[in-house]
């Protein structure tokens, strides 16, 4: 075989015994590329109210017709419930006390064979804050669930911040959560 065959033979291989890419979950797709536009499958605001004596984290998480998220005080071990966290912090802490409004209620799910709060409408949680040093600050946080029905994790970040005694709020980043959920 001359040179040129061997190249010609040696390109057709490599090209042809190419992987192919595997068909992604249509639900998939359009998630994915929902986020990289930054259109997310759902609507969230964040707020920061004050009480008499503390202050609230206010989570205004809206959900499309058919979707659903998992409650934070569903008593299920399965899914991946709605989870508001604060990175550990000598200034700031979160309380006892989370609100849902409106409170879901538990439906009994046929899969686990077990009571699951599901959340099939637009939510505000409140989520009750210790302020703890009048000193200025940041601390972050973030807000987890899991999408239903399109089964995809979701992450917004945020961060909290204390200064000349006004307590405000950003949110930093939203998207997939990627360690959770491997594309």
């Amino acid at each position: 075989m001359n040179s040129k065959s061997f190249c010609l033979f040696f390109l057709f291989v490599v090209f042809s015994c190419t992987p192919q890419l595997e068909q992604a979950d249509p639900s998939t797709s359009v998630s994915i590329a929902q986020e990289k536009s930054n259109e997310l499958p759902f609507g969230l605001s964040l707020d920061i109210e004050k009480n008499v004596a503390d202050y609230s984290l206010v989570v205004d998480l809206k959900l499309k017709p058919g979707d659903y998220v998992i409650s934070p005080f569903s008593k299920d071990g399965f899914y991946g419930q709605v989870d508001i966290s604060l990175s550990e912090s000598d200034q700031l802490s979160k309380g006892k006390s989370l609100l849902e409004i409106p409170k879901s209620t538990a439906e009994f799910d046929p899969i686990i064979s077990q009571a699951v709060n599901f959340v099939r409408q637009s939510t505000i949680y409140k989520q009750e804050l210790k302020l703890i040093s009048s000193e200025d600050f940041e601390v972050p946080g973030k807000i987890w669930f899991l999408l239903e029905p399109i089964c995809i994790p979701y992450q917004v970040d945020f961060l909290i911040t204390h200064q000349s005694g006004v307590l405000t709020i950003k949110q930093t980043k939203a998207g997939i959560d990627r360690v959770s959920y491997k594309l």
